[in-house]
C-alpha cells in the first residue's frame, strides 16, 4: 500500500447498486400486477374456463384412456362446458403434468404459469428486438402485459395464447442464426392450426425452410404418443377422424367463435362477417385468408431479402399482424402485439416513413391493448348499447386491419 492510498477507503460507485434496485422494484411491480389479477379473478372463485375445458380435463381424459376429441362423450363424462378444440395431439403432451394434479391445485399452478409466460415473452421481445438483455425492463413489460386487456383475459380464462406467442417470437426473431431454437418455436405454433398454418406459410415464403422442417419434426415427435393413445381409444383411425371432424364442427357452431356473432374476433373474416351481418361462405373465408397471407408473405420476403436474412422491426410487425388477422383469432391472442410494440420502440425513424407515421402505427398497435370497453360485460355495466356498443366491440378488428395496411412495403420506383 502506497503512502498516497494508505488509510483511504475505497467505495463502490453510487450507480453500482442501481441495477439491483431496479430489478427489485420491477419484481415488486410485477408481483403487484400478478396479485391484482389473481384477486380480481379469484375473489368469487377462480374459473379459468379455457384451462378447465381445453387443457385440464382434456389431459385427464387422455390419462383415463379416453378420446377428448369425442365431444359428446367428453361433455357427458367431465364437468366442462365446451368440447375440446381440434388442436394437434402434442398440445395434450405439452400440458400433461397439469393432469396429474387435483383441479384446484392445477388451476393455481396454471395461473402462475401464465404469469411466468408473460415474463418469458417480454424478455424475448426486448432481448431480440433491442439486442439488449435487461431483467428489470422485462418484468415491467410483463406487468404491463398482464394488466392489458388481452393479458388480463389470458389470466382470467386460463388461455394459452402466450404459449403460441412465444413460439411465434422464437421462430421469427431467432432466424436465421439459431435454427434449432427457432424450429422449436415453430413447432409450438404448429400445435394450433390457426397459428401453425400461417406461420408455416410465412416461414416457407421467406426462405426459412430449415426452421419449418425442424418445427414439423418437433410437433410430430410431441404428438406421436398422444396420437397413438387417442386413436386407440377411438377404435381406429377412421373413428378418430370422425371424432376430429365432429370436434371441428362443434367449434364452428360456437356463437362466440362465429364471424358474424363472435364479439371478440379481431381477424379480417370476423370483420367482414360483422359488416355482412352473416358468416362468410367457406369460399369467401378462404379467399380472404389467402389474400392476407399472400400479401404478408410477399412483403416479408421483400424485407428479409433486403436485409440479407435479418428480421427487422418492420418485418416483425408485418409478420405478427399478418398472422393475427388472416384467420380466426380473438382478443386474447393480442398478447402477441407485445413483440411488434417492443420492436417499434427501438425505431426512431424509418428511412421511408416520417415520424408521424411511426407514431401513428405505434398508437394503432397500442389501442387494442388498452381497449377495456370492448367486453360486453363492461358495456352492460356502463349502459353502452346500440351502435356505440358495436363500434367499441369491433374497434380492435378495425385497427388491426388499418395497421396491417400501413406496414405493407410499397413498391420502389
Amino acid at each position: 500500500m502506497t503512502p498516497q492510498t494508505q488509510g483511504v477507503r475505497t467505495s463502490r460507485p453510487s450507480g453500482a447498486r442501481s441495477p439491483a434496485l431496479s430489478t427489485t422494484a420491477a419484481t415488486l411491480l410485477f408481483a403487484a400486477a400478478a396479485f391484482t389479477l389473481f384477486y380480481r379473478h379469484s375473489h368469487s372463485g377462480l374459473e379459468l374456463r379455457d384451462f378447465r375445458d381445453g387443457v385440464y380435463y382434456a389431459v385427464v381424459a387422455l390419462l383415463d384412456g379416453g378420446n377428448p376429441y369425442d365431444t359428446p362423450h367428453y361433455l357427458q363424462r367431465y364437468p366442462v362446458e365446451q368440447g375440446y378444440s381440434p388442436y394437434a395431439p402434442g398440445f395434450l403432451a405439452l400440458h400433461l403434468p397439469f393432469g396429474l394434479l387435483s383441479f384446484e391445485t392445477a388451476q393455481a399452478v396454471y395461473f402462475a404459469f401464465v404469469c411466468g409466460l408473460g415474463v418469458v415473452l417480454a424478455y424475448l421481445a426486448w432481448r431480440y428486438t433491442s439486442q439488449q438483455s435487461n431483467l428489470a425492463v422485462s418484468l415491467v413489460m410483463a406487468a404491463a402485459l398482464l394488466l392489458s386487456r388481452p393479458g388480463s383475459w389470458n389470466a382470467g380464462l386460463g388461455q394459452y395464447a402466450l404459449e403460441f406467442s412465444i413460439g411465434v417470437t422464437l421462430a421469427l426473431c431467432l432466424a436465421p442464426r439459431h435454427i434449432w431454437l427457432a424450429g422449436f418455436g415453430c413447432g409450438l405454433t404448429l400445435l394450433k392450426p390457426t397459428y401453425g398454418v400461417p406461420m408455416s406459410l410465412l416461414l416457407l415464403g421467406s426462405g426459412r425452410t430449415r426452421i419449418w422442417l425442424v418445427g414439423v419434426a418437433f410437433a410430430a415427435l410431441l404428438s406421436l404418443a398422444p396420437a397413438f393413445a387417442v386413436v386407440r381409444a377411438a377404435g381406429g383411425i377412421e373413428p378418430f377422424a370422425t371424432s376430429l371432424r365432429a370436434s371441428l364442427a362443434n367449434f364452428s357452431s360456437d356463437t362466440t367463435a362465429a364471424a358474424a356473432t363472435g364479439p371478440e374476433r379481431i381477424d379480417i373474416i370476423g370483420l367482414v362477417g360483422f359488416a355482412l351481418g352473416a358468416n362468410p361462405s367457406p369460399a369467401l373465408e378462404l379467399a380472404l385468408t389467402a389474400a392476407v397471407l399472400a400479401a404478408g408473405t410477399y412483403g416479408l420476403r421483400r424485407l428479409v431479402v433486403a436485409t440479407n436474412g435479418e428480421v427487422t422491426p418492420l418485418a416483425l410487425v408485418l409478420a405478427c399482424l399478418t398472422l393475427l388477422i388472416c384467420t380466426y383469432h380473438q382478443t386474447y391472442d393480442l398478447v402477441l402485439l407485445l413483440v411488434p410494440l417492443t420492436a417499434w420502440t427501438t425505431v426512431v425513424r424509418w428511412p421511408t416513413t416520417r415520424r408521424i407515421g411511426t407514431l401513428t402505427l405505434f398508437a394503432l398497435l397500442l389501442f387494442p391493448m388498452l381497449n377495456y370497453l370492448s367486453p360486453q360485460a363492461v358495456q352492460v355495466h356502463l349502459g353502452i348499447h346500440g351502435l356505440a356498443s358495436s363500434l367499441l366491440t369491433r374497434a380492435n378488428a378495425v385497427t388491426m386491419a388499418a395497421r396491417r395496411q400501413t406496414t405493407q412495403p410499397r413498391s420502389s420506383r
